[in-house]
């Protein structure tokens, strides 16, 4: 079963509060222990003075760049994320679903950017693949996309190449309804970023612990 961006874009909507609650009270260990500084190391390992965030959420990987030095700005098509960001401060942020981004650069976007980061935010197929094609044009000569994902090789039952269905369950806070994502192969990530012009690939697996499988795949695309 294939799922739509608006029914994707819309369980992020519903669970806008109990998501910014989760990520204010660490309730996400992986993130902690692991993922959230692999992803903030492998961005700074590329020197970027101008970076955009796609799929920013509630704005954290934003201000800790922007600590760094680096000058973010921040799309994400939730509302509710946006403007919790923006209290937040430390960089801009505009309020920008993948399907307008497709449609036009929203007012405020002024690329070309070294860097775009995908932080866990990148849940549909179809969708995914069209917006490859404009964050590659989004990009200076040299720049780069760095994405994390789930792991293709984390064990779960749906397997890569197919929908995953979670219901928040094991999450502290209350969420409603439950959520889709597309689990790509690690063929298909480059299959899909080299149609979309990319040429240059690094991968890297993070692993939590003493975690003898890896929780994530961190992958630099360049031009």
């Amino acid at each position: 079963m294939a799922y739509s961006e608006t029914d994707i874009l819309k369980t992020w909507q519903l669970n806008a509060k109990p998501w910014i609650e989760t990520l204010e009270n660490g309730d996400i260990p992986s993130r902690a222990l692991a993922t959230n500084q692999a992803i903030v190391d492998a961005c700074l390992s590329l020197k970027p003075q101008r970076a955009l965030d796609i799929g920013c959420g509630e704005g954290w990987l934003c201000r800790a760049l922007a600590e760094a030095g680096v000058e973010m700005t921040g799309l994400d098509g939730v509302p509710g994320l946006i403007a919790n960001a923006q209290r937040k401060g430390g960089a801009q942020y505009l309020t920008c679903s993948y399907e307008k981004l497709l449609s036009g650069l929203p007012e405020g976007l002024k690329p070309p950017y070294d860097l775009a980061v995908c932080n866990f935010a990148l849940f549909g197929k179809d969708l995914t693949v069209a917006l490859a094609e404009v964050v590659h044009s989004l990009l200076t000569a040299k720049g780069r996309w760095v994405i994390q994902t789930l792991h293709p090789d984390y064990p779960m039952a749906a397997p890569p190449g197919s929908w995953v269905t979670e219901d928040w369950s094991a999450m502290k806070r209350s969420f409603q309804s439950g959520y889709a994502w597309y689990r790509w192969t690690k063929a298909g990530w480059q299959e899909m970023l080299q149609r979309a012009g990319f040429k240059e690939f690094k991968w890297e697996e993070v692993y939590v612990g003493e975690a003898s499988s890896p929780l994530s795949l961190l992958i630099e695309a360049g031009k």
